[in-house]
């Protein structure tokens, strides 16, 4: 049963990951090529955080008895074990410029892994059962 969908949102988040790991990439080869500390240590903040959100930001879950089978951006799919999630935090503001932006998001933590990171402005069709598989508070 799905519990979770990003939406359109995710294909901006991919474009932006994939100039980040194309972008990383180039500099790593010049780095590589001309045996250089520069290009690499501007090529490390583009990948590394690209790589990283990839990976933990969920686009769709799934909850399959006592499964959860989480989608990301970078087209994985992560197989976690209901019983390996930890209670994990809700921020509802961002800070901006001007202020705090109305940006709900929480990280859960997952015992032996990388955590997952949901947006909460996501269609969340049955919101009882995505915060009890979570274990986040409800709101």
């Amino acid at each position: 049963m799905t519990i979770y969908q990003y939406g359109w949102a995710a294909w901006v988040w991919r474009v932006l990951i994939i100039f980040g790991v194309a972008a990383g990439g180039i500099l790593t080869a010049v780095a590589v090529r001309d045996h250089a500390l520069a290009p690499l240590l501007t090529a490390l903040p583009l990948l590394v955080p690209s790589l990283y959100f990839g990976y933990v930001l969920a686009v769709r879950i799934d909850v399959d008895g006592n499964v959860l089978r989480v989608w990301t951006l970078a087209f994985a799919r992560r197989t976690i074990a209901l019983d390996r999630i930890r209670p994990g935090g809700v921020s509802t503001y961002a800070q901006g410029y001007s202020g705090g932006i109305y940006a709900p998001r929480a990280f859960v933590p997952v015992r032996g892994g990388l955590a997952i990171y949901v947006d909460l402005l996501a269609t969340i069709p049955d919101k009882r059962r995505f915060h009890d598989a979570l274990r986040l508070p409800r709101p």
